[in-house]
């Protein structure tokens, strides 16, 4: 099933800043019942977000669209390095293999013979097009990034199906539309289906309900799901694992409690904040071994480039040039050294995409280059020349220091999500660190910018902060300077970056620009960026589909946005696990801790 669970328009924001929570649950069903033994070789997996469904239809956590990766497949995958790969596909379709059309417009799929669903029964071009058709109800929402341009498709065999487009669009390869069971979810109708597939028993829990992935749940217990091999399954490679079981634990610290005493192999998703709050001390686990892996979105400020002395790049280089970033990972989350270092932001591209990360540090204009570390006297100089001179600690408007009038000061106001201990933090570093009143010689603060920063964190939560213009959505009607965010984007930037970086998605009407329009729920471009450059790329890279030539652009993409500061990241959010065996191949990426469930295997 290809990227199924996977977030798109203005929700996955909301996402990204809402694993930043532990989901507090308690098991389900009797106490008294205990799952199976399992079969060896087996892998025990403990997490806080509970997996209520694997649903193709009504999955909705992270948790949920990660274990997917165990019980669907679909027509292509994604791998550890962002390229699509062939699963139910015998290939990816390209020019060069004839099964996409010279003008963009037809893509078509060989299925691979002889594959059948867990139940037996073939799987078939029939079912590749009735998932297109269950896509295409409002009520799934299952790949709504991409799925719009899709005309039709096709059967031209019980092996090949043809999806036309209503334009090229490559991303399409990226997340096509979920594989499904056509004989067992139609039901006739589609408001039948729709009553079958919402209904609460219709969770994919039990060996009744056909996959096509690796794994199939053959059992649910309270809060503990178990997967067993897929007996037909026959792709790629069998699976190292005989059964796997998912248990959902109350508490972050009953999810420590369980990999210590060994209920558990592996635990993972714990709270960004549980070091710093001392749920997890690193260095006290024993032979179990602490591990961050940057997959859980980019956490950043969104400056408001309409909007007084953000207007002047000068001014937004200089504040993302004098930020120490493990410097403030350290004050807000308190990770260790070692792993920081691996978890700091420069651009607004995640590790894991094809297109690879193009930016290596914060873009100095003053040395012309990218460096790492902070550049206190080039922000300065900066803003100097920006027109804002330092006076008393403080930076007023350079035209009227010295005169009678009182002088405007450099003020900033940022909003952050309510709630979010860790990442009032982060902003407080910032205002009281550096960009925060210049200090007397010899001060910890005697390099700082001498910025008035006005926080935020109480009027609004994650929900707000993401909400439309129509909706009033503070960061889509710019009422403030900085917006706090984390961000969890698609396979592909095309499906969501373009949403945040075209100027069709400036959400309307804005002072001082040229679009004047409402703008609706997709327009996330809340900093303002009308960018001719950023805008081409987009467009060029939707029409191609050579690998090649789409790295190529939104590696300059990458580059532009660094340089202009549209955005300034901090961190990747980081997937915390903390492991009691070894395990081959676990090497989790932004498709999920698990995504390449069948390479599993003891190590």
């Amino acid at each position: 099933m290809g990227s199924v669970g996977r977030v798109g328009g203005r929700t996955r924001r909301a996402l990204a800043g809402v694993l930043l929570l532990t989901v507090l649950v308690a098991g389900c069903g009797e106490k008294s019942l205990q799952p199976a033994p399992l079969t060896a070789p087996s892998l025990s997996i403990g997490v806080v977000t509970p997996v209520a469904t694997l649903n193709p239809v009504t999955m909705g956590t992270s948790e949920e669209a990660n274990f997917a990766n165990f019980v669907w497949a679909g027509l292509l995958g994604v791998n550890g390095s962002g390229l699509p790969f062939p699963m139910l596909a015998e290939q990816v379709p390209t020019y060069g293999n004839g099964l996409i059309s010279t003008d963009g417009l037809d893509i078509s799929f060989d299925l691979r013979p002889g594959l059948r669903w867990s139940n037996g029964q073939a799987i078939t071009a029939r079912d590749v097009r009735f998932g297109w058709r269950l896509a295409t109800r409002i009520w799934a929402d299952v790949c709504p990034a991409t799925c719009g341009v899709i005309r039709n498709v096709d059967v031209d065999s019980s092996l090949r199906v043809t999806f036309q487009l209503s334009k090229p669009f490559a991303p399409l390869l990226f997340d096509l539309p979920p594989v499904v069971p056509a004989q067992f979810i139609w039901k006739g109708s589609w408001a039948n289906t729709k009553r079958f597939l919402f209904q609460a028993t219709s969770t994919w829990f039990g060996s009744r309900f056909p996959v096509d992935g690796p794994f199939m749940v053959s059992g649910a217990v309270g809060s503990a799901i178990t997967m067993t091999r897929n007996p037909e399954w026959g792709l790629l490679s069998r699976p190292k694992y005989a059964s796997v079981r998912v248990v959902t634990y109350p508490s972050d610290g009953a999810l420590l409690s369980a990999v210590q005493s060994g209920r558990v192999q592996l635990a993972q998703g714990f709270n960004i904040a549980d070091i710093a709050n001392h749920v997890i001390t690193p260095g006290q686990l024993g032979s179990l071994r602490l591990r961050f892996f940057p997959t859980g979105g980019i956490e950043h400020l969104e400056p408001n480039i309409l909007r007084g002395a953000l207007q002047d790049v000068r001014v937004r280089q200089a504040l993302n040039l004098d930020i120490n970033r493990s410097a403030l990972l350290k004050a807000s989350l308190d990770i260790p050294g070692v792993d920081r270092k691996d978890l700091i932001a420069y651009g607004p591209e995640m590790p894991g995409f094809f297109d690879g990360l193009a930016i290596s540090g914060m873009w100095d204009p003053i040395k012309n280059r990218f460096v790492t570390k902070p550049q206190p006297a080039d922000a300065a100089r900066l803003l100097s020349e920006a027109g804002w001179t330092l006076k008393d600690g403080t930076r007023y408007k350079s035209s009227c220091v010295g005169q009678s009038t009182r002088c405007p000061e450099l003020s900033l106001q940022m909003l952050i999500p309510k709630t979010y201990i860790d990442r009032i933090h982060e902003v407080q570093y910032l205002q009281q660190g550096p960009w925060g009143r210049r200090g007397a010689p010899g001060t910890t603060t005697d390099a700082s910018l001498g910025i008035h920063t006005e926080l935020n964190f109480t009027q609004w939560s994650i929900g707000n902060l993401i909400a439309p213009y129509g909706e009033h959505g503070p960061c889509a009607r710019g009422r403030f300077d900085f917006c706090l965010f984390a961000e969890l984007p698609g396979y592909d930037p095309q499906t969501d970056f373009q949403l945040e970086f075209t100027s069709s998605h400036i959400p309307g009407p804005r002072v001082g620009h040229r679009l004047s329009r409402l703008g609706g729920l997709t327009d996330l471009n809340f900093p303002g960026i009308d960018d001719r450059e950023i805008d081409h790329v987009f467009a060029a890279a939707a029409m191609t589909y050579d690998l090649a030539t789409r790295r190529a652009l939104y590696r300059a993409w990458q580059l532009r946005v660094a340089k202009q500061a549209y955005w300034i990241p901090l961190y990747q959010q980081p997937l915390i696990v903390v492991q009691r065996v070894g395990i081959a191949h676990f090497a989790p990426s932004v498709r999920g801790a698990e995504w390449n469930s069948w390479e599993l295997g003891p190590a």
